[in-house]
């Protein structure tokens, strides 16, 4: 019987190792990212697969990358999978998560509401140009 240090060790290199040279060469397939990523999203509930992505500064890269992904399920399982990496006591990715999120949430807001103010200017009958800043 193995010893359970040397279980993890065959696991990731016969397993995980491959998906993440994989994951890290492989050209732009989105549903072959989602299934990665959702390989990624259950080796992270392994104490060791959770340590192993961490000590992975490239890969941890790339997750964050395709936190502004233009698949939306590409961005579904990607933050399942940081959900999961928000919960590490690792305070410098935490951070850089939550950047990354604010900075994708902002941009969807942004985009969403692009023509509100040139339709809330035109509703009214004036623009900007119209009013006398002395009215006020």
């Amino acid at each position: 019987m193995l010893h359970p240090h040397r279980k993890y060790n065959y696991l990731y290199k016969e397993l995980f190792e491959p998906v993440l040279t994989l994951f890290l060469g492989k050209e732009y397939d989105p549903e072959f990212i989602c299934q990665v990523l959702y390989c990624l999203y259950c080796y992270l509930f392994h104490s060791v697969g959770l340590e192993r992505i961490l000590n992975e500064g490239e890969v941890l890269m790339r997750i964050l990358d395709l936190i502004e992904d233009p698949n939306e399920g590409v961005r579904e399982m990607n933050d399942e999978v940081l959900t999961i990496l928000r919960e590490t006591d690792d305070i410098e990715l935490c951070e850089s998560i939550k950047q990354g999120k604010f900075y994708q949430h902002n941009k969807k807001w942004l985009d969403e509401t692009e023509g509100v103010h040139d339709w809330y200017d035109n509703a009214y009958g004036y623009n900007e140009e119209m009013l006398d800043p002395r009215m006020w």
